[in-house]
């Protein structure tokens, strides 16, 4: 039997070449690149909530959720607690994880064995990482928009998560709708802009993150339970919450021309450590009103043409805590092998994840599911100039 060569490659040592790499060092390599890393961390309150599947927990986990307490109705003074208690019930979204492998294969001799001027394994390995950062920035941005609502012709989110620029339906007359395309023939068609973003839209949106949808009377201020933000800072004592808005790049050129949003944003004549400088600061737009509003290209991806096919929609994403889970068992690392007389020689990667927007059973209509975190906001675009 003849053994493996162990010669250097491309006058490297392969015992040498760290082709194996610790999870957490991969881990911050190429997850903390991805554009939605800020967003990722193993706190409750993160948008995009990261669970560690322990050994022998399988290819799925559960995500609770229970209701927040009811704090405007104590048992007052001797009352029976046991007979006055409130009644809660935990519910679960489970998220299922699977294999993936991202396998590149170099053959040839004069590539494998007898080196070459391009430094290769370097750039193969970044090459790797590269093609992993991008596949999870994508499967994330899949799970917000067309894989949460892989039907669009035939379903739509609820009422209470849904924002559509210049077009507010009751709630009788959004559910009577067959599906999301349809929901967007009653955006206001090119050139008119009352269906383009603006600032006061910007202020409805939060509105109804803090309430939980869209109060159908004076009375029901909360229909779904509220969006908690994933941001909770306090300045002199006093709590500031805030939400991430991602937003496609045509919505930024649309906000730009309200002079709402730009005196709220850019000409405040003071500055806060997060504002951008006129010199940087392209994808993080700046603060309004307790969101923080961010363009991102991806977004693009994802845009929709009404049913009537009349309106192009932008498809944009107001986040709050909890809004996606990201579940690991194996973090994400690379390995090698080369073959016995050296002419084929295999990088891949290994990880076993699975991602998904969380969601629970609705407050109105325990038969629907609504998002924990998200709220959907559409505006309508140009074709001529998005």
């Amino acid at each position: 039997m003849q053994y493996p060569i162990t010669s250097p490659i491309n006058g490297i040592d392969p015992g040498l070449w760290p082709f194996k790499v610790l999870s957490d060092e991969l881990y911050e390599e190429w997850v903390k690149i991805t554009p939605l890393s800020n967003l990722i961390g193993s706190e409750l309150n993160r948008p995009i909530y990261r669970h560690k599947l322990r050994d022998g927990e399988g290819l799925q986990f559960r995500v609770p959720r229970l209701e927040a307490l009811d704090y405007k109705n104590p048992v007052i003074d001797l009352d029976q607690v046991s007979g006055s208690g409130q009644q809660q019930k935990v519910t679960y979204d489970s998220v299922n994880t699977t294999f993936q492998s991202f396998p590149l294969q170099l053959v040839g001799r004069d590539i494998v064995r007898l080196g070459t001027p391009i430094d290769l394994p370097p750039r193969v390995r970044n090459q790797l990482i590269e093609v992993n950062k991008r596949n999870l920035n994508w499967d994330l941005f899949n799970q917000m928009t067309v894989l949460n609502y892989p039907d669009r012709v035939n379903t739509k989110p609820s009422y209470d998560r849904i924002y559509t620029a210049g077009y507010a339906p009751t709630r009788g007359t959004y559910n009577a709708l067959q599906g999301l395309t349809a929901v967007l023939n009653g955006l206001a068609a090119v050139p008119a802009t009352t269906s383009f973003a603006t600032g006061r839209q910007l202020m409805s949106l939060k509105r109804m993150a803090e309430f939980g949808g869209k109060a159908d009377t004076a009375t029901a201020l909360s229909q779904e339970a509220a969006i908690q933000p994933p941001y909770m800072m306090s300045m002199s004592g006093w709590p500031m919450n805030e939400y991430i808005l991602l937003v496609d790049p045509a919505v930024v050129e649309q906000l730009t021309q309200d002079t709402f949003f730009t005196s709220s944003t850019f000409t405040r004549g003071f500055n806060l450590p997060d504002q951008p400088q006129p010199i940087h600061g392209a994808d993080y737009i700046g603060r309004f009103m307790g969101m923080h509003v961010i363009s991102c290209k991806d977004l693009m991806e994802y845009r929709l043409t009404s049913a009537d096919g009349n309106k192009l929609a932008s498809w944009n994403i107001l986040l709050g805590a909890g809004a996606l889970t990201l579940g690991w068992h194996e973090y994400p690392f690379i390995v090698e092998k080369t073959d016995e007389v050296d002419r084929l020689q295999i990088f891949t990667t290994h990880e076993q994840r699975g991602q998904k927007a969380l969601k629970f059973p609705s407050k109105i209509n325990p038969a629907q599911l609504v998002e924990q975190g998200i709220i959907h906001y559409f505006t309508c675009l140009d074709p001529a100039t998005a």
